[in-house]
C-alpha cells in the first residue's frame, strides 16, 4: 500500500531489492521456519512480476481462510465471510481475465518489510511480512456496526498476528517452485499450506466445519476452500463465472449467491455435455420432454439406418456370437426405432456401439472377426460418420465431448441417482422417462445383463451425456417456471424422496455431473 493508501492494480508492482544478503546469515535460526525473511525476499525477487502476483494470490487465499476462524472460537457472520471469499476469489488468475475499477492487487517491499494488499471495493486484505512478525488485516467497513468482525483490535479491523513468518515459509516455497516452473498456474497444484501445515490444521478444520453446518449456502465454497487446500482447485471457468455474478446478487447475501451458483453450475454442465435437442415443459401435461433437432437429410439418415438394420439381421441370423439380448443389440434397436428421427441420440448411441464392437472384436475376442461381424462394425461406423457429416451441430458436440474425461461415480452418487429415477420418471413424458430408465441403471452399473467380465468401471459417455445434459437443462427450465413442479403428483413423489424438492434434486444431480467431469 502506497503513501496515498491506494493499491497497485494488476500488472503494477513496486519493489526495492537492494539489500545485502550476507546480513541475513544466521537469521534463520531465530525464526520458527527454515528460511529467513531476507531469503524470502530474495527468492521472490528472482521472479518476474507475473509470477510474483501468483505468489501474492496464494498468500491472499491463506489470509482469507485463516482470518475468519481466528480468535477464541468466534465465527464471522455469513455476510462478512461471503465478502472475504468474494475478495479472494475475484483476484484469481482467470482466462479470459476481467477487471473492475474497484479491484486491485499490490505487492511492495523494502529491506525490512514485504506488503501484499488485495482490494475489492472498500474491502481489503493486507498482509505484512517482516523478520519479526507477520500481520494479517481484514478490513470490511460497515456503517451500522462499530466492530465489523469479532475480536477487532480497532474499528472495522481484524488483526491476526502470526509468529515469525510461518506463512512466509509457504510464500518462500511458492516462489521457489515458480522459479523452476514455466507455467505460473502450476503453483496451485501445491497444497495451500505446503509448509507448516500442522500449525493451521485446526483453523482449516474450524472453517470447514462452519461451512459444513450450512451446506445449502456454503456447498460450493466448501469445495472451493478444500480444493485450494489440497492443491486441486476447482475448474477455473466455474470460479470465473461465480466471480462474475452480478453485484446485486452478492449484496443480497450468501443464500442468494448460493442459488445463483446452482444456476451457473447447471449452465456450465449444459455446455460441457452439449446435445442437439431442447428440453421443455409440455404445457398440456406439465411434464418435461426432449425435442430433437430436425433431421437435415432424412433420406440419407434412413439409408444409413437401413444398412445398419440389414447388417444386424445378418449377424443375428448366423452363428456369429452376437446375442439378441445383448446390450449392443438393444442399443442398435433403440437407434432403429426410437432414435430414427433423432440425430443427436442416434450418434451418441452408435458411437458407443462402435466402441463396444471394436473392443469385442479386437481386444476381448468375445466376437469372431468374421465377415458378418466386421460388416456390422463398418456400417455402424459409417452411420456415425454420415450423421456427423449431415448435422454440423452434432459433429461439434462430438468434438467437445471427446475432450471430456469421465471419472467414476462415488457410492453416494449412485444411491442418489437410484433415488432420483422414479422422480425423473414422474416429471417426464414417456419417451424421456424411458431414456432415464435405460441410462441411469447403466450409470450405476446395474444392467440386467452385464458383460461376462462385469460392468465397466466408468459410466458410458452416451448415458452420461444424456442424463446430465438433460437434468441440467431441466434445472434451468424449472427455475424459469417453477410452478410447473407444484402438481400434487410431483409433490407426493418428492416428499417420498428424502425431502427434496424437484429443483433441489436437479441441482444435486448437476453437482454429480460436474464431479464426474472433474469440475468439482
Amino acid at each position: 500500500m502506497g503513501d496515498d493508501g491506494e493499491i497497485a492494480d494488476f500488472g503494477e508492482i513496486s519493489h526495492a531489492w537492494g539489500y545485502d544478503l550476507d546480513s541475513a546469515i544466521g537469521q534463520a535460526e531465530t525464526n520458527l521456519v527454515s528460511h529467513s525473511f531476507w531469503e524470502e525476499l530474495d527468492k521472490l525477487g528472482q521472479l518476474d512480476s507475473q509470477k510474483q502476483f501468483f505468489v501474492a494470490r496464494r498468500a491472499i487465499l491463506r489470509a482469507a481462510f485463516y482470518a475468519p476462524t481466528y480468535g477464541k472460537g468466534s465465527r464471522v457472520s455469513n455476510d462478512l465471510l461471503l465478502r472475504i471469499f468474494r475478495l479472494a476469489l475475484s483476484l484469481q488468475p482467470f482466462k479470459p481475465t476481467f477487471m473492475r475499477p474497484n479491484m486491485g492487487l499490490g505487492v511492495q517491499s523494502d529491506d525490512y518489510e514485504l506488503s501484499i494488499t488485495a482490494r475489492f471495493g472498500s474491502d481489503l486484505i493486507h498482509i505484512k511480512h517482516s523478520n519479526e512478525r507477520q500481520l494479517y488485516e481484514v478490513i470490511l467497513p460497515q456503517s451500522d456496526r462499530e466492530d465489523v468482525i469479532f475480536a477487532s483490535m480497532s474499528r472495522n479491523l481484524l488483526q491476526a498476528s502470526l509468529p515469525g513468518g510461518i506463512d512466509g515459509d509457504n510464500l518462500y516455497g511458492d516462489a521457489s517452485f515458480l522459479s523452476q516452473n514455466k507455467d505460473a498456474l502450476d503453483v496451485f497444484r501445491l497444497p495451500l499450506w505446503a509448509r507448516n501445515k500442522a500449525n493451521f490444521a485446526e483453523l482449516n478444520s474450524a472453517l470447514s466445519a462452519q461451512l459444513s453446518n450450512q451446506p445449502s449456502i456454503w456447498s460450493f465454497w466448501l469445495d472451493w476452500h478444500q480444493g485450494f487446500l489440497n492443491g486441486k482447485p476447482l475448474d477455473w471457468e466455474l470460479q470465473r463465472r461465480v466471480a462474475l455474478i452480478e453485484d446485486a446478487i452478492w449484496e443480497a447475501g450468501a443464500e442468494a449467491v448460493a442459488k445463483e451458483i446452482e444456476r451457473v453450475q447447471a449452465e456450465l454442465l449444459t455446455e460441457k455435455l452439449p446435445m442437439a435437442e431442447h428440453i421443455e415443459v409440455n404445457p398440456d401435461t406439465g411434464k418435461f420432454r426432449a425435442l430433437p433437432i430436425p433431421v437435415e437429410n432424412p433420406t440419407t439418415l434412413a439409408a444409413l439406418l437401413s444398412q445398419i438394420e440389414d447388417a444386424l439381421e445378418d449377424c443375428l441370423g448366423g452363428h456369429n456370437g452376437l446375442a439378441e439380448r445383448s446390450g449392443t443389440v438393444k442399443k442398435l434397436n433403440r437407434v432403429l426405432t426410437k432414435y430414427k428421427d433423432d440425430p443427436q441420440n442416434a450418434e451418441l448411441t452408435l458411437t458407443r456401439v462402435a466402441g463396444s464392437l471394436r473392443s469385442q472384436l479386437h481386444e476381448t475376442k468375445e466376437l469372431a472377426d468374421n465377415e458378418d461381424n466386421l460388416a456390422l462394425l463398418d456400417t455402424v461406423e459409417e452411420g456415425v460418420r454420415g450423421i456427423r457429416a449431415n448435422h454440423p451441430e452434432v459433429a461439434r458436440n462430438r468434438e467437445q465431448l471427446a475432450q471430456q474425461a469421465i471419472h467414476a461415480l462415488t457410492p453416494e452418487d449412485k444411491v442418489l441417482l437410484q433415488q432420483a429415477l422414479p422422480v425423473l420418471a414422474e416429471i417426464s413424458e414417456p419417451d424421456l422417462a424411458d431414456d432415464f430408465a435405460t441410462d441411469i441403471p447403466e450409470l450405476i452399473n446395474d444392467a440386467l445383463l452385464p458383460l461376462p467380465a462385469g460392468a465397466p468401471p466408468l459410466p458410458g459417455s452416451d448415458a452420461t451425456t444424456r442424463v446430465f445434459s438433460r437434468v441440467s437443462k431441466m434445472a434451468i427450465a424449472a427455475e424459469k417456471g417453477a410452478k410447473i413442479l407444484d402438481s400434487n403428483e410431483i409433490k407426493t413423489v418428492r416428499l417420498a424422496h428424502l425431502g427434496y424438492t424437484a429443483l433441489e434434486l436437479f441441482y444435486s444431480l448437476v453437482q454429480i455431473g460436474l464431479r464426474i467431469l472433474g469440475v468439482l
